[in-house]
């Protein structure tokens, strides 16, 4: 199995950290951009475990972008620590299978990279939009 880990302190507290994560699977303006990138396909990732305010693992399905095929994808682990008075230590684990790890060659493991900082992104922009008057 390969792994990319990466963490992130935001200005943020962390139950507004843990809702922000938790909702932003079923938000509709993210289904809505993840049906315009994939025509077809309705987003299927699903919450795997829960722990109030301290983390969540969701489980996200794949599709080879030559072949179209669905495979396993990725298990995204996100912890959430207090880092002091409304700040938060977002630590994201990146998960993937060997089948992934070998037949994706090099790719998968610059997939994972661009997974995990995506998130991070989105966790920057939660914090700016935070500290808006």
């Amino acid at each position: 199995m390969g792994r990319t880990f990466v963490s992130v302190d935001v200005e943020v507290p962390v139950e507004v950290c843990y809702s922000y994560v938790k909702e932003s699977i079923s938000n509709p303006k993210f289904l809505a951009a993840y049906n315009n990138l994939h025509p077809g396909w309705r987003f299927s990732g699903t919450i795997l475990e829960e722990n109030e305010d301290r983390r969540i693992v969701i489980r996200e399905p794949g599709v080879d972008s030559v072949t179209r095929i669905r495979h396993k994808g990725w298990t995204i682990i996100y912890d959430f620590a207090s880092a002091g008075e409304a700040k938060t230590k977002v630590s994201i684990s990146v998960k993937y299978g060997a089948f992934l790890a070998f037949f994706g060659l090099t790719t998968t493991k610059l997939q994972s990279i661009n997974e995990a900082l995506g998130r991070i992104q989105s966790l920057l922009a939660l914090e700016h939009a935070f500290k808006l008057p």
